[in-house]
C-alpha cells in the first residue's frame, strides 16, 4: 500500500525588514518606489501656461518665490485682415501690454512695411503698476467662400529683443524661427502662439516700456517672441481673415486702485510642475492647423509626457497617469 511521504512542516519565514532589502534564492530584491499619479490639476497648470486658448489659461499664474499678489485676467478680442487692391495684407503681433496688433502700412506682393504708430488696445485694464504675459496667441479663420478663396496665408515667427528689424518683412524669405504657408482655400482654422524668448518672460514689466505712439521698430520684447500673419494673391479688397486674439496677463495694481483687493498670491511652487511647463514651452509647437482643439491635443499630450519625465527626476518612481488626467 502506497503511503504518502511524510515531510517536515516548513518553518515560517521571518517577515522581511522594511529597513533592509530581502533576498530570494540569494538574489537581492530592492523595493522600487511607486509611481505617483499626476492629476487633471497638474495637466491644467502645465497647459495654462503654454496654451493661450485653453480654459485653464484664464487665471493661470507663474510660481513666484516672492509671493507677490497679482491679478490674473484675459483680454480676448478680434480683428480682421483686409487685403488691398492687389490682394495683399499683413498684421504684426507684438506681445506687450498697451497696444493692438499692427496692420501693415503698406504691402506689395510678399513685402510688408510696418511704419505707422501702434494703436492703443481698448480691451485692457488701464494703468497697472506692472505686468507680465502668461500666454499669447491668435486663431485664424477665413471668411471667404472656398470657390473664391484664392491666395496664400503666410505665418512667420521671430525672436528679437526689440523691433529694430521689423520695419519691413518679406514673406518670400524664411529667415525666421518657424513658418507655415497655407492655401487660403484650405484654411478652416489655424492657431499661432507666441513663445517665451527667455526667462525674462516671468519678470514683471513696465507697461510703458514700449512708449505711447511708438512704431513697431521701437518695440521692446517683454521676454516673448513675435509673429506676423500675411496674405497675398487674395481677391482684391476682400476681408481675408478673421483673427481671434487671446492675451493672458498677470498685473500688479497701484495702491489707489480698488481692484488691488482682488489680487491673489502665486500658486505654491512644485518643481516637477515647473520642469514640465518649461519642457512643453521649449518643444516649440507654435503653429497648428486645426484650431484651438487641435492645439490643445498637442499641448495636453506634451504635458502628459513632460509630467512623467519630471516625476522620474523628482520622485524616483515617476508619475503615472491619474484617473482624472483627461481634460474635458
Amino acid at each position: 500500500m502506497n503511503q504518502k511521504k511524510q515531510t517536515k512542516p516548513r518553518k515560517p519565514q521571518p517577515k522581511a525588514s522594511k529597513s533592509k532589502p530581502r533576498t530570494i534564492n540569494q538574489v537581492r530584491v530592492v523595493r522600487q518606489p511607486r509611481a505617483q499619479a499626476y492629476t487633471k490639476a497638474d495637466v491644467e497648470r502645465v497647459c495654462g501656461l503654454n496654451d493661450p486658448f485653453c480654459p485653464a489659461a484664464r487665471g493661470a499664474k507663474y510660481n513666484d518665490m516672492s509671493n507677490s499678489r497679482t491679478l490674473s485676467y484675459q483680454t480676448h478680442f478680434r480683428q480682421t485682415l483686409v487685403v488691398n487692391g492687389t490682394g495683399s495684407a499683413a498684421t504684426l503681433f507684438l506681445p506687450n501690454y498697451s497696444y493692438l496688433p499692427q496692420a501693415a502700412a503698406s504691402t506689395t506682393g510678399t513685402v510688408s512695411g510696418f511704419a505707422a504708430p501702434l494703436l492703443v488696445n481698448p480691451n485692457i485694464i488701464s494703468a497697472p503698476a506692472a505686468y507680465r504675459i502668461t500666454s499669447y496667441g491668435v486663431i485664424l479663420r477665413t471668411t471667404l467662400p472656398k470657390l473664391t478663396a484664392q491666395g496664400m496665408v503666410r505665418i512667420r515667427t521671430f525672436s528679437p529683443k526689440n523691433g529694430a528689424a521689423l520695419g519691413t518683412i518679406d514673406f518670400a524669405t524664411y529667415n525666421c524661427d518657424s513658418y507655415m504657408d497655407v492655401p487660403l482655400a484650405n484654411l478652416t482654422e489655424l492657431s499661432v502662439r507666441a513663445t517665451r524668448l527667455d526667462n525674462t518672460a516671468t519678470f514683471m514689466r513696465d507697461p510703458l516700456e514700449t512708449t505711447p505712439s511708438t512704431t513697431p521698430t521701437a518695440w521692446v520684447a517683454p521676454g516673448w517672441t513675435c509673429f506676423v500673419v500675411g496674405v497675398d494673391g487674395a481677391p482684391a479688397s476682400a476681408v481675408a481673415l478673421d483673427m481671434e486674439i487671446f492675451i493672458n496677463y498677470e498685473i500688479n495694481l497701484a495702491d489707489d486702485n480698488v481692484m488691488a483687493q482682488m489680487a491673489t498670491s502665486a500658486p505654491v511652487d512644485q518643481p516637477y510642475i515647473t520642469s514640465a511647463i518649461n519642457e512643453v514651452s521649449s518643444e516649440g509647437i507654435n503653429i497648428v492647423v486645426g484650431g484651438a482643439k487641435e492645439f490643445a491635443k498637442n499641448v495636453v499630450s506634451s504635458a502628459a509626457r513632460a509630467l512623467v519625465r519630471a516625476g522620474t527626476t523628482y520622485f524616483g518612481g515617476g508619475l503615472a497617469a491619474g484617473a482624472s488626467m483627461l481634460l474635458t
